[in-house]
C-alpha cells in the first residue's frame, strides 16, 4: 500500500527539484554570458588591429613621396666628363648637404622644416605632389639630361592639430604649400650621425583614434616625450630614413 511518504520519495526520485532547476538555468546563463562577451572581446579585437592597420597603412602611403625623396637625394653629379658645371653655386650649396633640417618661416609653421633636394634624369624629375620639375635653366643648366628637383617639408598649424605640406619646385605656375597629410597631434623632423657619410634623418608623428579603441600600441607621449592628455588613444609612428652624401661625374 501505497502511502503519502513513499509517493513523495517517487516523485523526488523520478526529477529534479525546483531548486536543481532553478541552480540548472542559472548555470546555463551564466555561460551563456561568458560566451557572448569572449565572442564580443574577439570582434572588438579585430576591429581595433583592423583600424589601426587602416591608418597605418594611409600614414605610409601619405609618406611615400617622402621616402622617396630622401632616398634620392645626396647623390649628385657635380659636373660632366668635359668639366663643365651642371648647376648654379647656390643649386650646388644644397646638392651637398642633400637632406637639412632647418627653421621654418612660413605662415602657421609648427617646429623645423625638412629640405630636399636631389638631382634626377629629366624623364623622371617630379616634385613632392607629383608635378613635373620644368627643365629651365633655373632647374639645371640646359641640355644636359639632369634636373634640380627641390622639395620642403613642414608641419603647419591648422587648429589644434598640424597638417604635413609640402612646396615643391614643380609645377606651372608654382602650387605653394599643399597638404599631405592631416589630423597630426604631434611631429617634428631629427637626424643623427651614423658614421663620416651617412645621416639618420628621423620622423616622428602623432595621431589620435577618434574611435578611442586601444590595440596595445597606444603611446602616452608625444614626440618630444612630454605626456599627452588623458581620456584619449594616440598612436606614434616613426620613420628612419638613412642619406648618404657623394657625388659622380655626369656623362
Amino acid at each position: 500500500m501505497l502511502t503519502s511518504r513513499s509517493i513523495r520519495k517517487k516523485i523526488k526520485q523520478g526529477g529534479f527539484t525546483l531548486l536543481e532547476l532553478l541552480i540548472s538555468v542559472l548555470l546555463m546563463l551564466g555561460i551563456v554570458i561568458v560566451v557572448q562577451r569572449y565572442v564580443a572581446g574577439v570582434v572588438v579585437d579585430q576591429t581595433v588591429v583592423q583600424l589601426r592597420q587602416d591608418q597605418s597603412s594611409q600614414i605610409q602611403i601619405s609618406l611615400s613621396n617622402l621616402k622617396r625623396d630622401v632616398a634620392q637625394a645626396g647623390s649628385y653629379p657635380f659636373a660632366t666628363t668635359a668639366g663643365a658645371a651642371l648647376f648654379a653655386p647656390g643649386q650646388m650649396n644644397l646638392l651637398r648637404a642633400g637632406v637639412s633640417i632647418s627653421p621654418c618661416a612660413a605662415n602657421n609653421c609648427v617646429g623645423a622644416k625638412l629640405n630636399v633636394a636631389s638631382v634626377v634624369p629629366v624623364a623622371q624629375a617630379a616634385d613632392c605632389h607629383g608635378n613635373a620639375a620644368q627643365y629651365t635653366a633655373a632647374n639645371g643648366l640646359l641640355n644636359n639630361g639632369w634636373v634640380f628637383v627641390y622639395n620642403q617639408y613642414a608641419f603647419r598649424g591648422n587648429g589644434a592639430l598640424l597638417n604635413l605640406t609640402c612646396l615643391g619646385n614643380g609645377g606651372v605656375p608654382a602650387f605653394g604649400w599643399r597638404g599631405i597629410l592631416s589630423g597630426i597631434v604631434s611631429a617634428q623632423f631629427s637626424q643623427s650621425n651614423i658614421n663620416a657619410v651617412t645621416r639618420l634623418i628621423s620622423l616622428c608623428i602623432v595621431t589620435s583614434d577618434a574611435s578611442g579603441l586601444n590595440d596595445g600600441s597606444a603611446t602616452l607621449t608625444d614626440c618630444a616625450g612630454n605626456n599627452l592628455p588623458a581620456g584619449a588613444v594616440f598612436y606614434k609612428t616613426r620613420i628612419d630614413m638613412p642619406v648618404n652624401n657623394y657625388s659622380f661625374t655626369a656623362s
